[in-house]
């Protein structure tokens, strides 16, 4: 099935072909079970397991579709579209017609995948691409900021996009990620060229401790959140900060020793 890859897709939104769905899938499950009360067959159990995963991904099942977890909801209905292939296939009969459908079926979506296999090649540009595809979503606005604009200490540009994520305490807290790494950057080159300048070493740790914080707030506001995404948006920016500024914790407790 050459559905469209992607690192993440936005929360799901209703519209008026969410309820257009809605009635075709019920009204291909309540024909399917008609069927099975007449006479058994395979297709219309098929049926039903294709159709089965749109209670979840049409929210009459509560779930947030934000990250490719939506997109395992499409293995189900894959077994449930064999499942009805093979019943179709079996009333040809013929070898020959068979292999031929096989073909035309599996050949052409083969392809389309193969031909996607470079986009995966590279995370930094599948990254660019996602950012590419959604500018406005936030997570797109993360990794555009946490992987490609702080790597190349584009702070400044970092700041500035990282205020446009929607939500105030999701903008904060990446916006203190930026200024935590700005502030390991200016640490590491007082180091480099020698200088003892205790200033931005305290300026690093600091800014740690604020991204912490300020990263707590955000998950204190997440209960009353609608968007359940953004809690995998501060969850993301938490466990990089995790291995980033690994060695804060050892490093800042000795200055504060110090400093006492």
């Amino acid at each position: 099935m050459p559905y469209p890859l992607g690192l993440y897709h936005d929360v799901y939104r209703m519209g008026e072909w969410h309820w257009l769905t809605s009635g075709i899938g019920l009204l291909l499950v309540l024909l399917a079970l008609g069927r099975l009360l007449v006479r058994p067959a395979l297709w219309p159990l098929g049926v039903v397991l294709t159709v089965t995963p749109w209670v979840v991904y049409l929210q009459i099942i509560p779930f947030t579709t934000w990250s490719m977890a939506s997109e395992r909801f499409l293995f189900v209905s894959v077994g449930g579209l064999a499942l009805v292939f093979v019943d179709v296939i079996s009333q040809i009969g013929q070898p020959r017609w068979i292999v031929l459908l096989l073909l035309l079926l599996t050949v052409p979506m083969g392809v389309i995948t193969w031909m996607r296999m470079g986009d995966w090649e590279s995370g930094r540009s599948l990254h660019a691409k996602e950012y590419e595809r959604q500018p406005h979503f936030h997570n797109a606005i993360r990794d555009q900021v946490i992987y490609t604009l702080l790597p190349n200490h584009q702070f400044a540009d970092a700041e500035s996009l990282a205020k446009s994520v929607p939500r105030d305490y999701g903008a904060a807290a990446l916006v203190a990620a930026v200024d935590a790494e700005r502030a390991l950057a200016e640490w590491k080159e007082s180091r480099e060229t020698k200088l003892t300048d205790f200033a931005s070493g305290q300026a690093y740790c600091q800014k740690v401790a604020s991204l912490r914080q300020t990263v707590a707030t955000g998950y204190a506001r997440i209960a009353r959140e609608k968007d359940i995404s953004y809690n995998n948006f501060l969850r993301s920016i938490e466990r990089q900060a995790k291995f980033r500024f690994a060695n804060s914790t050892r490093t800042c407790a000795y200055r504060a020793a110090a400093t006492h």
